[in-house]
């Protein structure tokens, strides 16, 4: 049932969404004060990720700055197909919102996952979504 929700989402993300390039946000973000968890999940350094968000839990709440869409922890995860991050984020303390849009597209986490065609963050973020 999941991997025909997902593929369902695949066929109507390719016909209907055009996404904003990841590569894009990720450059522009670069030369600006990005919060540091960004490069963290990007490095796919789930030990720093660890560390930091213990040191500095409002970490897993904070957005791109600028013009750069807005995203949040989740949504680069979910992009880039980091499922140890997606889990650690979702899980407590931090609780991070699956539901979350970015600000400039409004996409949600899930939106991500499906655009990027990561099956796996697709699946850890509708299990997410269960009650338990």
């Amino acid at each position: 049932m999941l991997a025909d929700a997902y593929e369902m989402a695949t066929q109507i993300q390719t016909q209907f969404f055009d996404l904003p390039s990841t590569e894009y946000d990720l450059h522009k973000t670069e030369s600006e004060d990005r919060p540091t968890i960004f490069t963290v999940i990007d490095g796919n350094n789930i030990h720093g990720a660890k560390v930091l968000l213990f040191e500095d839990p409002g970490q897993a709440h904070t957005r791109l700055p600028g013009d750069s869409g807005g995203w949040h922890p989740l949504h680069l995860a979910c992009c880039l197909g980091r499922i140890d991050f997606i889990k650690l984020l979702l899980r407590e303390p931090y609780n991070v919102d699956p539901n979350i849009c970015s600000k400039a597209s409004q996409f949600t986490p899930l939106h991500q996952a499906v655009a990027s065609k990561h099956s796996k963050g697709f699946r850890t973020l509708i299990a997410s979504r269960s009650p338990h």
